[in-house]
This record gives structure tokens, sequence and C-alpha cells, in this order.
């Protein structure tokens, strides 16, 4: 049972009551698979103990240098979505067109929301204005396989049978690990096998299901979460159940009651890129923590959607109690809408040097669609955008002095060109006109004759 407090517009909390109890189902396969895991045997039960701690521990990180509107250069990571459906599955979501729909929508939620752009974030209370943060990592669907031919970012597999053979368990597979569906991930089995997983991040998409009773929406095992428990490196990626995956554009679409706006995922490779739930891997106040200090410590997760003047007491009683509306919380699609500056932190962290794991998913922009083989690398130019955030009147500046400039163009997130300009004049100045384009995220892409300049431009 929680303790909340419902506050009125002026803020001063006037009452204090008992919550209905939430829900335990859970939607993330993490702690039922590491529980699990640590029945097996003692030595595999120190294992997982030794990832929790590791996976818990105090992260350090200024701050200052993760605020929600930062537009520094992105990370751009490519990925590919693997479909693992029988016939009725597939055409219960709309069959390829609806693949290609989902997988559309599902980028869009994913560049939104991984930079802070989501309309939403204005519900964000108070309270927490001074810690939310922005991860600044674009994610773009692959147009290059492995074998350097096309793809749309995505492969499809439909099977056959009936019954255990049209779902993948999270807790009792039969191929590789066992865990995480792992059958969904070997093509020598039912499944779609890995793309060179330190190229791609690997997301599969299937009916996902449980022994136990608990309705799990997703999954991920993470670089560390493979090492740190024996789970082949091949495995690593994201599962997402196909009622989870993308977000509904008609009423009559299916999806999972609640889980409507393309956020599992989003919390998955919160996951992915080692970040724990914000309550720990532990329920409860006197157990661990997700190792993030502006993240409130709490004593369990969240479920459906709380009136914004709803404020759960957190365990150590801070202002604005528990996050709820955070992405590692519980909270349906329609309420979470943040990461703190601390949970960015660490994210982008996993691509900070060659040391980690996930920085060489980092170096392989030519695997997504970049008009006229634009690779960005803005490390190596001085220019800037402002303001931005904009309404669609943009000045871009740089140094006309030191580096010539042969054209600049703006991309959506899809990798279409909606505005482009050859440049003549040696002025160090463009003005560039947005506003008749959606609000949301572009990228901008420059070429000077010593390299190129890409940058992210918030429209709003």
């Amino acid at each position: 049972m929680k303790k909340i407090f419902l506050s009125l517009l002026v803020g001063t909390c006037l009452a204090s009551q008992t919550a209905v109890a939430q829900s335990s189902t859970a939607k993330c396969a993490q702690e039922l698979i590491l529980n699990k895991m640590a029945e097996q045997s003692p030595a595999r039960a120190e294992q997982v103990a030794n990832y929790r701690k590791e996976l818990t521990q105090p992260f350090e990180f200024d701050a200052h240098q993760n605020t929600a509107n930062k537009t520094n250069a992105p990370v751009i990571i490519p990925v590919i979505f693997h479909f693992v459906l029988t016939q009725s599955q597939l055409n219960r979501i709309g069959g390829p067109a609806g693949v290609q729909q989902r997988v559309d929508s599902q980028i869009v939620v994913l560049q939104r929301d991984f930079n802070a752009a989501n309309s939403d974030l204005s519900n964000l209370p108070a309270a927490f204005n001074s810690v939310k943060g922005n991860p600044e990592i674009i994610f773009m669907a692959a147009h290059t396989t492995p074998a350097n031919t096309s793809t749309p970012g995505y492969e499809i597999k439909v099977i056959t049978g009936s019954g255990a053979d049209t779902v993948f368990d999270i807790l009792n597979g039969s191929a590789g690990s066992g865990f995480a569906c792992s059958d969904a991930k070997y093509s020598s089995n039912k499944g779609l096998s890995s793309w060179d997983n330190t190229r791609y991040l690997n997301i599969w998409v299937c009916n996902i299901t449980n022994s136990g009773s608990d309705n799990i929406l997703g999954v991920a095992i993470s670089p560390g979460f493979a090492a740190g428990n024996g789970i082949p490196t091949f495995e690593k990626g994201v599962v997402v159940d196909y009622g989870a995956f993308g977000k509904r554009r008609l009423l009559s679409d299916f999806y999972i009651s609640g889980i409507i706006g393309g956020r599992t995922l989003l919390h998955e490779l919160g996951h992915y890129f080692e970040l724990a739930h914000i309550w720990g891997t532990t329920p409860g106040c006197g157990s661990d923590d997700d190792g993030i200090a502006d993240t409130h410590q709490q004593d369990d997760a969240n479920y459906g959607c709380q009136s914004w003047s709803t404020v759960f007491t957190s365990c150590q009683n801070e202002p604005g109690g528990e996050m709820w509306m955070n992405f590692m919380d519980y909270s349906s699609d329609a309420c979470m809408i943040f990461f703190t500056a601390g949970q960015s932190a660490k994210a982008k962290a996993q691509f900070d040097n060659n040391t980690k794991p996930s920085w060489t998913l980092t170096q392989n922009t030519h695997l997504v669609q970049w008009p006229a083989a634009i690779a960005p690398n803005s490390r190596t130019i001085h220019a800037s955008v402002i303001p931005n955030p904009s309404t669609g009147d943009y000045v871009f500046s740089y140094d006309a002095s030191q580096n010539k400039l042969n054209a600049v163009m703006i991309t959506n997130l899809m990798g279409q060109k909606i505005w482009e300009q050859n440049v003549t004049d040696v002025s160090g100045r463009i003005h560039i006109n947005l506003e008749h384009q959606p609000d949301g995220l572009y990228l901008l892409h420059s070429t000077f004759e010593s390299g190129t300049f890409t940058q992210k431009l918030i429209k709003e």
C-alpha cells in the first residue's frame, strides 16, 4: 500500500489517505529472470547478487551537463527489428503493411522520448523540473544488412503450430540460455538470429508468455546482464510483445490495454543501457535503489495512470514524492514521460569511449539511411544553431574564415530530406525556416571541406 497526498492547484498538501492497492502484475521480466537464475544453484545466486550490486551501485554525474534542452551532436544507433509471429498474429497487426506502420511509429516515439522532445513532458510536476534529463540518443532503422544488401529495417518470420508453438516463454526457452524468449533469437530453432550486435541493436517482436502468472510486455538483455549472468552474447538485445510494439493509429488497431504509446520498448531500452527500475532490483525502502541520485527512492512499482496531482510519498519523503511518471517505472504509456538527468547521463555513458560495450553501435552510421551518404562527425567543426528549440526559425552559424561550407540540409528522423541549400556566400550565417513542418525532432547535416557537422533541431 502506498501513502498518497492529493495536492490542490496552489500546491499545498492538505490531506493524506491510503491509496487503493496497486496491481502486482509485472510488465518487465528482468526481476523474474534474475529470481529464477538465483534459484538454480548457489553459484548462480552469487552471480545474480553481484550483477544486482553492480547495476544499482551509485552513479556519479554532472547534472549541468545533461539538461533536457541540450542539442549536442546525437549518438546514432542502427536498429534491426525481427518479427517472429504466426500468420494469425501477423494478420492481427495488419500484415506486412501493419509491420511497417508500427516500425515507423515506434521509431518516432524513440526519437522523441530519448531526446526530451515529447509534448507531454509539459505535464511534469514542478518539483521535478530541475532534474529532467535528455539522453540524446537517435535510433534509426537499418537500411543495410550485414551482407551489404538493402533492408527496410525489419524482417518477418511466419511460424506455424498451435498452443506453446505460437508463444515465446521468458523463463523456459529450449534454445540458448532458455531465458528472455531465447527461442525467438535462433533461426535454427523457430526464431530469427541476431545480426552482428556490435553494429546493430537487435529487437525481437513476438508473442510473449510466462510460465508464471505475470503479464510480461518486454525484456532486455543488456551487455552487462549478459556478461554478469552467463547469457550468450548472441542473445543481447530487447524482446517486446507484439501487442505492445508501436504507437496506436486507429482505435481498431490491436494493442494491449493501456499500452498504446510505444513506451514499452522505451523502458526496455533503458534497461539495455544499464538503467535499473526506479526502485532498484528488490522492492522495499530498506533494500536497494537504482543508484541514481536524482531519482527518489521508492518502495515498489507504480501502475496505470495517476492524476497529475497525485503524490506518492517516497522512501525519504522528498519533495514531489515518487516519480511514478518516470520511464523506468511501470505506469501506463500515457503517463510515463521522462528520464532524469542522472538516468540520461548513465545511459549516454554507455557510449563514452571504446571501452564501453555499446560504443561500437555508434560507429556504424553507414548502416542507416543518410541522404547524400552524409556521416555525422560534429567534433571537428565549430558551428552552432540558435535558437534551439525554436518554433521553426533557426540561424546556422559557422566560422567561414576557417572552413568552407559546401551544403546544408535538414532531414526528418526517417532520413527523408525536407530542406536543402547549396552555399555560395561566405557570411557564416544561414537562415533556416521549418515553420511549415510538424513539431518534433529534425537533424541538420552540413558538409564542410574539412568534414561534416550534424545537430538535432527541436521544433515546438
